[in-house]
């Protein structure tokens, strides 16, 4: 039986896509894919999640702006962050985000 929490996957690498999916189907969780940042702000509009997984970087629009997005539009939506890049490990000031704003993982301990 599907339990009633959507969850967004917004990421362009298929390895760790992969990954949650089997993780999420396993627990019978819904899930969506999004590939880049705009993909992930159009199924943002048009669905109501309870929780999304945000790479930091991918084409289109990048994580950052993306969950900028989400906290201006849906302000109580958790988010994920999470990147395999040294450059995602930059401080959330330093990116514009408040500290106590930000969950993240770091995809390396997948």
């Amino acid at each position: 039986m599907e339990k009633e929490f959507k969850i967004l996957i917004a990421d362009d690498e298929e390895v760790v896509t992969n990954f949650l999916t089997r993780v999420l189907r396993k627990n019978d969780y819904q899930f969506t894919i999004a590939k880049n940042g705009e993909e992930a702000v159009k199924k943002i509009e048009e669905d109501n999640f309870n929780l999304v997984f945000l790479d930091i970087w991918m084409p289109e629009l990048n994580g950052v702006e993306v969950f900028k997005f989400i906290k201006k539009t849906k302000p109580l939506l958790p988010v994920v962050m999470m990147s395999s890049s040294n450059q995602g490990d930059i401080p959330p000031p330093q990116r514009g985000l408040r500290e106590e704003e930000v969950n993240w993982f770091h995809k390396s301990e997948t």
